[in-house]
């Protein structure tokens, strides 16, 4: 990345517009008396690029704002190749702090490389002109657009890129060792230390593992495979194989025969209660007096057709006397015979009458 062009108005100690042209240097250097401003050029570029300032809190924007102003404008223009770009933010207050109002990151159209003239500069919170491209349209999509262009996040451009004020100094005073602990911190190498430690670790692990398992193929029974034995070992493999595949081919078949046993399970227990239930079922209080009745009762029915039979022989009998006596007397044995017949009958019907309900109950 080669600066080519900033602008900020509003920005710490910037209060009025200010643009800076560095397209026509190869190599240039900030100077100026503390308090100028020269850390706050390079947070502005910073704050253009991620939306933070090294020296501040990632999540605070509002201490950029100048004192007595509503908001901070910052339009970085940069070249990346012969790619030409320009990342601008607009800061403005808030009741409770201050948030990022405005950001875009366009690519110029047309290019004509580094170094080119300024007429196409724009500041920030400008509308987009024809000869841009718009990549990223709001704060959170241009980090993530600079983080892809740069090939950096905001950590380590800050210190792979814009070195913190003062760490500089401290690494040309720094002695040998010290100098590669100090390069260790801003290039954050502890990570590769680290992974390399667990690299080794792991090394030596696997190294262990593999005597291990060198040990066990010289001795015991792995040693002592023939490649009968071997053969033999993949045929029963093939074997178990097959079996499984018999297994997973029959699980339908066995999944339905256990459904089957669960609803032949659940109807006996079904049956079970129901026998259950009726052996709690208690009998009539008055079974033995309805059974004592009924008793009666059919003993008088059976002496009821008892007489009827006697009296349907006694009848017959008579039947039988009358067509033996002479004529003039058939009509009136045959009417008294009749008329006991009828007696008969209806004393049988009587003792019926009464069995009937006693039958019912």
């Amino acid at each position: 990345m080669r600066p080519l062009r900033l602008h900020l108005e509003g920005f710490a100690s910037f209060r009025d517009p200010c643009d800076i042209d560095f397209s026509d240097a190869e190599l240039f250097v900030i100077t100026g008396p503390t308090g100028a401003g020269k850390s706050s050029l390079i947070d502005a570029m910073t704050f253009a690029l991620y939306g933070s300032v090294p020296r501040l809190d990632a999540r605070t924007v509002f201490p950029v704002i100048t004192t007595g102003k509503s908001e901070a404008r910052v339009a970085f223009e940069f070249a990346v190749g012969d790619e030409e770009y320009t990342a601008a933010r607009v800061v403005r207050r808030t009741k409770t702090g201050a948030s990022t109002k405005e950001a875009r990151l366009e690519r110029k159209q047309g290019g004509g490389g580094p170094g080119a003239a300024n007429e196409g500069s724009r500041n920030a919170g400008d509308d987009a002109t024809s000869d841009t491209e718009t990549i990223a349209g709001d704060a959170d999509s241009v980090t993530v657009a600079v983080e892809s262009l740069l090939g950096l996040g905001f950590t380590h451009f800050q210190r792979c890129v814009a070195l913190p004020q003062g760490e500089f100094a401290e690494f040309l005073r720094a002695t040998p060792a010290e100098r590669q602990d100090l390069l260790v911190k801003l290039l954050d190498l502890e990570l590769y230390r680290r992974m390399a430690k667990r690299a080794n670790a792991l090394g030596k692990e696997h190294e262990t593992r593999a005597g291990y398992l060198e040990a066990e193929l010289s001795s015991g029974d792995l040693a002592q495979m023939t490649p009968e034995l071997l053969a033999a070992a993949k045929k029963r493999g093939k074997e178990l194989e097959a079996l499984t595949k018999t297994i997973e081919k029959a699980a339908p078949k066995l999944e339905e025969l256990r459904r089957r046993a669960e609803d032949a399970e659940a109807a006996r227990e079904e049956a079970e209660a129901r026998v259950r239930s009726l052996a709690t079922v208690l009998p009539p209080s008055d079974l033995g007096e309805t059974s004592e009745r009924w008793s009666t009762a059919r003993e008088a029915v059976d002496s009821a057709r008892a007489a009827k039979k006697e009296a349907e022989a006694h009848l017959y009998k008579e039947q039988s006397a009358l067509e033996a006596l002479p004529a003039a007397g058939d009509l009136q044995l045959l009417l008294e015979a009749h008329a006991q017949k009828a007696a008969s009958a209806l004393l049988v019907k009587e003792l019926e009458a009464r069995l009937t309900p006693l039958q019912k109950a």
